[in-house]
């Protein structure tokens, strides 16, 4: 299966990707606030990415279903899969490139990504200020289902949910 990409609007991706998936007792977040402006700009505001940071990641929400990061990219991430993990991504602000299993597209906020597990895939900065995501993870993501994917290699056979 190949990765898609649509351009879609905040509201339609929050409503697609989180409603309904979380119980709401486990979540720090209620999953209609993961893509809340204010509270993203906020958490920017407490937590900017450095100046020798490539990527400053954030954990949202955790929920038995999925996970919900912001990110901020100040250059970018080496191209990666993840064996056992579906990605969403979703462009808050600023301008970057996403390679998507060596399909190169322009991200700007607002546009929604899905990667499917197994795809490589990589992101970087593409402007001046930092680009900002929130990167939503089927099943939820602990942070060590990232194996690196040099330029070239394929899609790797996909782990069962």
């Amino acid at each position: 299966m190949r990765a898609w990409f649509i351009g879609l609007r905040w509201a339609v991706a929050l409503t697609a990707v989180c409603c309904g998936c979380a119980r709401e007792h486990a979540l720090a977040v209620r999953p209609t606030e993961i893509l809340d402006t204010a509270l993203i700009e906020q958490i920017l505001r407490q937590r900017p990415v450095r100046d020798d940071q490539d990527f400053l990641p954030y954990t949202l929400m955790a929920s038995d279903e999925f996970s919900a990061h912001l990110l901020q990219f100040r250059t970018g991430e080496q191209r990666h899969i993840h064996r056992e993990h579906d990605l969403t991504i979703v462009v808050h602000r600023g301008r970057g490139e996403i390679l998507i299993d060596d399909v190169r597209r322009m991200a700007r906020a607002g546009d929604v990504f899905h990667i499917p597990r197994g795809v490589p895939h990589s992101i970087r900065n593409a402007g001046d200020e930092p680009l900002i995501s929130v990167n939503i993870f089927t099943p939820p993501y602990d942070g060590k289902d990232s194996i690196p994917a040099p330029a070239g290699s394929r899609s790797v056979e996909r782990e069962a949910p």
